[in-house]
């Protein structure tokens, strides 16, 4: 069954550039070179539900051991018949809750479902080990980024989020990407071959960027 998820595309220039043999950070400005533009996009306008899969997009990401409130795997709305802290505890009558993760248009289910794929895709992932190396990157105040390296330094994951409303852009040449290996996106599956183009982050899109799959 279809259900809306974060995917990611990518529109090349007219030509595109080979991969260096190395890349070191320089200047944002890509002038007269063609850019690989990887947009983050919704297949449905975004929900509230969506900005809950971002944050804990970041969240598994993050070193140490991730711990998800039952809630946010459901999406579960405010009950505003509660007070306080009640607000956010929801009673599921189990019916209604089978009813509401059967529904394959229906926001609890695609939200589920998206978490349990990201949730998938990091226990894969050697280079999420709760005590694997961790460096945040700094590019503006609308992108949370860090680097994660395995333990056994094989794999590396730039973890890169628009925590912003805006598009965001990013050029890859800032993440120093090593030119003879290969680099995929594990979230949207976009490969990245020229170093010189663009990151293009839609409003609370990520990408998790690796050199492994």
């Amino acid at each position: 069954s279809s259900q809306p998820q974060r995917g990611v595309t990518t529109k090349p220039g007219a030509s595109e550039a080979q991969p260096r043999g190395s890349s070191t950070k320089g200047s944002s400005a890509l002038q007269g070179r063609d850019k690989l533009r990887v947009r983050i996009r919704l297949a449905r306008p975004a929900p509230h539900f969506w900005t809950g899969v971002h944050t804990h997009t970041i969240m598994l990401a993050l070193e140490g051991l991730p711990a998800i409130y039952l809630h946010s795997m459901l999406g579960t709305e405010n009950d505003h018949e509660g007070v306080a802290r009640t607000i956010n505890r929801h009673q599921w009558p189990a019916e209604e809750l089978e009813a509401a993760l059967a529904d394959d248009e229906g926001p609890h289910r695609a939200l589920f479902d998206e978490m349990k794929r990201r949730i998938r895709i990091r226990r894969a992932q050697k280079a999420f080990h709760p005590n694997a190396t961790q460096y945040t990157l700094h590019f503006n105040d609308q992108v949370f980024a860090f680097w994660r390296e395995s333990l056994d330094r094989d794999q590396s994951v730039f973890a890169i989020h628009n925590v912003s409303p805006e598009p965001q852009s990013i050029p890859l040449v800032e993440l120093n990407l090593i030119a003879t290996e290969q680099w995929t996106d594990l979230i949207g599956g976009a490969r990245f071959d020229d170093f010189e183009g663009t990151i293009e982050l839609e409003p609370y899109g990520c990408v998790w960027i690796t050199n492994k799959i």
